[in-house]
């Protein structure tokens, strides 16, 4: 990978600015998971729902507490089998996060990226990062950069950060939700890469609500 490909994609995150990357399933578009105005973009140009929150991924472990307010035991065991990996955990957010990144329902969706490229980013920018598909709301994922939609493109300035290696894609990452205090009780949100017999096999028991 080119190193000024590297510094271009950091110069946009620092500078709050959208940014096209690829992920372990497909490419996503994402920015600074701590600043409002990121989020508020993102809303924006995939006009999405904003009471759907938008997921986060992070770069290593340690940047969990940058956006969680707490992670119940049941939720750490599905963290030491599944990431990094295309789970995504609904867990609640910090009180100071951005009120857009959550879409009011105080819950943030993150996951630990199994791609290398993706957790490059957040590591080296510093904080997590949004990552949600690059798509319009309704339409299909870009699993290659001839994918994209235009009006994706021209929010990230014409810049898609192609990194090694190309997303696989497939099904997008599962997202699950812990009911807490209730040991082994988790609400299936949407099915996805990691199978459901894998997550009923740690010892889960699926519910309708939580």
């Amino acid at each position: 990978m080119d190193a000024r490909l590297l510094l271009t994609a950091l110069d946009r995150l620092n500078r709050d600015r959208l940014l096209l990357y690829p992920t372990e399933t497909f490419y996503a578009i994402g920015g600074n998971a701590l600043k409002a105005s990121v989020a508020a973009e993102i809303y924006r140009v995939k006009e999405r729902a904003r009471m759907n929150p938008l997921p986060i991924i992070l770069g290593a472990l340690e940047q969990l507490e940058m956006v969680a307010d707490q992670v119940p035991e049941a939720a750490k065991k599905l963290i030491r089998r599944f990431w990094p990996g295309p789970l995504t955990l609904l867990l609640p957010a910090l009180s100071n996060l951005p009120l857009p990144l959550h879409g009011g329902s105080g819950k943030i969706a993150v996951r630990l990226s199994a791609h290398p490229a993706a957790r490059e980013l957040c590591l080296k920018a510093g904080f997590p990062l949004i990552s949600t598909s690059a798509n319009l709301s309704g339409e299909a994922p870009a699993r290659v950069p001839e994918e994209m939609p235009p009006a994706l493109l021209e929010a990230a300035g014409g810049f898609i950060y192609q990194a090694a290696p190309r997303p696989a894609g497939g099904l997008p990452s599962t997202i699950v939700e812990i009911a807490e205090g209730k040991p082994g009780k988790l609400r299936l949100i949407r099915p996805g890469a990691v199978p459901l017999e894998d997550l009923l096999h740690e010892g889960f028991t699926l519910v309708d609500r939580l």
